[in-house]
C-alpha cells in the first residue's frame, strides 16, 4: 500500500498545474446575461495578463471583480484558488474558491486536480487520492473522445473509397 500511495502522490505532483493561468473558450455559457459575461471575460483576460507579468495581487483583485460580474464561471474560481494556493499560500481561501468552482462544475477535472493537490498538502491523503482518481478518469475520457472521433472519421473516409 505504501508504494501505491507514493506513486499516486508523485502523479499528483506531476499533474497539478504549476501556474494559475487557465482560460476559457469564450463562449457564453448560458447563465446570467451576455453583457455580464463579456464584462467578466474582459476582466478575466486582464487578470491572466497581470498574472503572466507577475502582478499576482492585481490578478487576484481582477478575478474577484470578474466573479462579482459573473459568478457562474467555474474557471474564474479555479484561477483564483490557484493564486491563493500558490501565491498567497492561503489554503483556506484556496479551498473556498475550489469548492465554489466545483459547485458550479463538479465534473471539471482541472478543479478536481487542484482540489486533490490542496488536500494532499493538508495531509488528507486518502481523500486526495479519491479526488485525483476521479479527475484522472475524466481526463482519460476527454483524451479518448478526440481519438474516437478521429477513428470514426477515418473509417468513414475508408468506407467512401
Amino acid at each position: 500500500m505504501r508504494v501505491q500511495v507514493s506513486g499516486v502522490l508523485a502523479a499528483l505532483q506531476v499533474m497539478t498545474m504549476p501556474t494559475p493561468v487557465i482560460g476559457h473558450d469564450g463562449k457564453f455559457p448560458g447563465k446570467g446575461t451576455q453583457r455580464d459575461w463579456k464584462k467578466a471575460s474582459a476582466l478575466q483576460a486582464k487578470a491572466q495578463r497581470a498574472e503572466e507579468t507577475g502582478d499576482k495581487s492585481t490578478a487576484i483583485d481582477l478575478y474577484h471583480q470578474a466573479i462579482a460580474a459573473y459568478p457562474f464561471a467555474a474557471t474564474f474560481y479555479l484561477n483564483l484558488g490557484l493564486l491563493y494556493e500558490n501565491y498567497k499560500r492561503d489554503p483556506r481561501l484556496a479551498s473556498i474558491a475550489f469548492k465554489k468552482g466545483m459547485e458550479l462544475d463538479p465534473e471539471d477535472p482541472e478543479l478536481q486536480l487542484a482540489w486533490a493537490s490542496l488536500l494532499c498538502d493538508q495531509g488528507k491523503i486518502q481523500e486526495s487520492i479519491t479526488v485525483w482518481r476521479r479527475a484522472q478518469t475524466k481526463l482519460q475520457a476527454q483524451l479518448q473522445a478526440p481519438k474516437l472521433r478521429s477513428i470514426t472519421a477515418e473509417a468513414r473516409v475508408i468506407k467512401v473509397k
